[in-house]
């Protein structure tokens, strides 16, 4: 989910595993679940912040571990400082969009391209 807060930084996180990278809170649908439903859960469960209203900003495909995922890319509006698990999720900052950390997922990119591309 692309999060931001009443100052317009956005939110980012860094998870436990994988190569270390920010990224934006996210995960999976489960079965019979809404993408909308699943989007506020996983970023609930990541991030212990409550998004406001979702925009669908876009649907990417995109291969995950060999396999082929449409990724549903919600945009919102959120309050709160968030509070990582620390075990999925080990560090959860809000930036300045002109001032992104690295290093940056290359999903995270395709992400931020996709929603910066709808808001012009």
């Amino acid at each position: 989910m692309i999060a931001t807060d009443l100052e317009d930084r956005l939110l980012l996180v860094r998870l436990s595993y994988g190569s270390g990278s920010w990224s934006l809170a996210g995960g999976g649908i489960n079965r019979g679940e809404a993408p909308e439903a699943a989007a506020r859960r996983e970023f609930r469960e990541e991030t212990g912040c409550e998004a406001g209203a979702l925009e669908l900003v876009g649907i990417q495909q995109e291969r995950v571990h060999g396999s082929h995922h449409s990724i549903h890319v919600f945009a919102a509006k959120v309050q709160g400082n968030p509070a990582p698990d620390h075990r999925e999720i080990m560090d959860a900052r809000f930036f300045p969009l002109h001032s992104l950390p690295e290093p940056l997922s290359q999903m995270t990119r395709r992400r931020l391209e996709l929603w910066r591309g709808n808001s012009q």
